[in-house]
């Protein structure tokens, strides 16, 4: 009995594994319209919605298989409408699970976006980390339709560009996930990346530089990229990049500091009625670069530059926060989340005026450098004059 029960054991557990080999889900690449980056537009006279895409095809090389770029165009009253309306031009349905880009035409962003997103959110081959542009020019389907090549996909290189932010954080990292998150509150505001295409070496490039400003469900405004990098490093989003010091010390020399690591803090003080915000910045960076003949070696020489360079790089934070506030009334520093963290019950009186608190809050600055590497104590190009 004992070797019945064996035998037919053994006989269940051979049957099992060809059973189960196969994927209940499997789709054949070959079968599928991947899409890689879409654009969204609206027709100012009919209100349809204009939705461009970048589909992946896959075409066999003589060495491997490579991918080709093929764009298509539908319209519809709705978002999804205008995705049902790609399968007469494509034959197929999209498939949407490896969306890299997403870019919005400022027709869409000047009024309420939640239309143009929400598709992308319920959808559930959609994912969240996929990241969101603005266009630059009129319309978004300029971006990928302008100079378009079969031979490459827009997408990629756009996400190559996304993916190395830090070493030029002149630009914000914005998904979907974020868009989602922003729509919580009226109060809440994020930045998001401008896209362009634009003449270099006799061809045509994309190029990601400076924000657009978010303010719940529509763009209000505009940074340009060196605007953007004081807002990130107000939003302690600054992990890299670059920082220029012009007219620094008695020859005014330029200094180019490169950013290895940064923490911004921002505290909340409140008394007689009155709310003030403190943001102290410790930035640890190297000099990457000195147009003059500063003696950092000499010990009085490399404080006061120090000195001098904090100083202007506070004015220039202070600038990037007034303008947040006076001219587009917007918090994507977070300032009002620090207050409900830090202050509760503060934070219920606020909330329901916040727009106009933000705009007339009083915002303290302190910058440190921590000017690290063996440029400190390096002998200048020149010499002493």
């Amino acid at each position: 009995m004992k070797q019945i029960k064996k035998v037919l054991f053994i006989l269940f557990i051979i049957s099992s594994s060809f059973l189960n080999t196969s994927c209940w889900d499997y789709k054949d690449v070959e079968r599928l319209n991947v899409v890689m980056s879409f654009a969204v537009d609206k027709d100012v006279k009919t209100k349809e919605y204009i939705l461009t895409v970048e589909v992946a095809r896959p075409e066999s090389g003589q060495n491997q298989a490579k991918y080709m770029s093929d764009i298509y165009e539908s319209r519809g009253s709705t978002l999804f409408y205008a995705v049902r309306n790609l399968i007469p031009r494509i034959g197929k349905k999209a498939f949407w699970s490896h969306v890299e880009i997403g870019i919005l035409g400022k027709g869409v962003v000047s009024e309420d976006i939640t239309p143009a997103i929400d598709f992308f959110y319920r959808d559930p081959e959609a994912r969240g980390d996929m990241f969101i542009l603005v266009s630059k020019k009129e319309t978004a389907k300029e971006i990928l339709e302008t100079a378009h090549n079969p031979q490459e996909l827009r997408a990629t290189k756009l996400r190559y560009v996304m993916e190395n932010q830090k070493n030029s954080p002149r630009f914000p990292k914005t998904q979907l996930k974020d868009l989602i998150e922003n729509f919580e509150s009226k109060d809440n505001a994020i930045l998001i990346p401008l896209v362009d295409i634009k003449e270099a070496n006799d061809s045509m490039t994309t190029e990601i530089s400076g924000s657009a400003i978010l303010k719940y469900d529509r763009v209000v405004g505009y940074l340009n990229p060196e605007e953007t990098q004081y807002a990130l490093w107000a939003m302690n989003k600054l992990d890299g990049g670059l920082l220029v010091v012009q007219n620094v010390g008695e020859s005014n020399n330029n200094i180019t500091f490169e950013v290895f690591k940064n923490a911004t803090k921002v505290k909340t003080y409140y008394s007689n009625e009155n709310l003030k915000i403190k943001l102290s910045a410790s930035t640890t960076v190297n000099i990457g670069e000195e147009s003059g003949d500063v003696q950092f070696q000499k010990k009085e020489e490399k404080e006061k530059i120090k000195n001098q360079s904090e100083k202007i790089l506070e004015d220039r934070l202070k600038y990037v926060i007034k303008k947040m506030q006076t001219e587009y009334k917007s918090d994507v520093f977070s300032f009002g989340q620090k207050v409900e963290i830090q202050n509760t019950k503060l934070w219920k009186e606020l909330k329901p005026k916040w727009s106009e608190e933000f705009s007339s809050l009083p915002v303290e600055v302190d910058v440190e450098l921590l000017i690290q590497g063996s440029a400190m104590t390096t002998q200048p190009t020149k010499g002493e004059k």
